[in-house]
């Protein structure tokens, strides 16, 4: 009896399909093609593209989520390049410091890897910290370790 049941549930389903069928057919494929532009226009209107290339390093956003123009919902990164920024050197250190200086780096959660780096850019304006003169110094690293992340703790050895 269930058998039947589903027999005959499967053969109403077979005509509405055979029906929508001949409905598509009838009205031509113009109405289908416009469906279909529709379609990739509303998906097109839903994708998030960036003008960088690079990996997701961070999303805030969730799925349906509607985004405002302007907002910052997606972090691009390039990991084949590396950059330290210090900005913890105080007058007294950075009048040793120079661009293109040898620097040797050691990450906190890494400390059998050094990793050696270039200074690429002392900042000409300071920050005050409590009273302390500070200046913000850029590294780029010659070489990576793929355990690295971003916002690691490093020391940093000026090489003379």
């Amino acid at each position: 009896m269930e058998r039947e049941a589903e027999l005959a549930a499967a053969e109403i389903r077979l005509a509405q399909a055979n029906a929508d069928y001949e409905n598509l057919q009838a009205n031509g494929s113009g109405a289908v093609q416009s469906e279909l532009s529709r379609a990739q226009i509303a998906l097109s209107n839903a994708e998030l593209r960036s003008p960088i290339s690079g990996r997701v390093a961070d999303l805030n956003l969730k799925v349906g989520e509607s985004v405002v123009a302007g907002a910052s919902t997606v972090t691009i990164a390039d990991f084949s390049n590396w950059m330290i920024r210090t900005t913890d050197l105080n007058e007294l250190d950075v009048v040793n410091i120079r661009e293109g200086q040898k620097v040797t780096i050691t990450l906190e959660a890494l400390p059998d890897a050094s990793l050696e780096g270039v200074v690429s850019k002392i900042s000409e304006t300071f920050s005050n910290n409590q009273g302390d003169i500070l200046y913000e110094v850029s590294i780029i690293l010659e070489e990576t370790h793929p355990d690295m992340r971003w916002g690691m703790t490093t020391f940093i050895e000026f090489v003379e």
